[in-house]
């Protein structure tokens, strides 16, 4: 199926390849949800750079969909050497960048990527969904590496923003006994 998928693209047009379905996905976000590896990196070098960066009724991106926890790691690599930066930080309808996502599905790697590629607001950002930075969240999942990264790049105030009992995400790496972050 996937050999079939890759001809039919290669003789679409990019008017045809931009083309969304009724949740505005694109067939970059479908392949990239169902872990189609092979067909994102056809899409990736066919499509328009409006259409891989493009968002879904979610306020998802194809970026987005390749943090969930059921989608392969390596689906992520092709779409971040096409997408642009405003696209890699963008944020879902609930105020969640990729790397928040990355970073509450675990994946490691992506989130170190990710904290390199991002602008600065979108690092500095709170999850509306869950009233956390990234910085919280990699302390809350063990993530020290990601967390040093983004210390060392974050405002002083998104790093001492606290939660809604006054813990900052130092407090917790102090609780927890990262003893490099803090």
């Amino acid at each position: 199926a996937e050999v079939e998928a890759k001809t039919l693209i290669e003789e679409m047009s990019q008017q045809e390849l931009s083309r969304v379905d009724g949740n505005s996905y694109t067939a970059l976000h479908l392949a990239t949800k169902h872990s189609n590896e092979g067909v994102v990196k056809v899409l990736t070098k066919k499509m328009t750079s409006e259409s891989i960066n493009a968002s879904n009724n979610s306020g998802g991106t194809a970026l987005h969909l390749a943090v969930a926890p059921e989608v392969i790691e390596t689906i992520v690599w092709p779409l971040l050497d096409t997408m642009d930066t405003r696209a890699i930080s963008a944020s879902n309808n609930v105020g969640q960048t990729a790397l928040h996502l990355a970073i509450s599905n675990r994946k490691a790697a992506i989130a170190e990527r990710l904290v390199d590629l991002m602008t600065p607001e979108a690092i500095n950002s709170v999850s509306r969904a869950t009233g956390k930075t990234a910085l919280y969240s990699a302390i809350e999942r063990g993530m020290e590496k990601v967390a040093i990264k983004l210390i060392e790049i974050m405002s002083s105030d998104a790093i001492n923003r606290p939660n809604s009992v006054g813990d900052t995400a130092l407090h917790l790496a102090a609780q927890n006994g990262m003893d490099e972050v803090c």
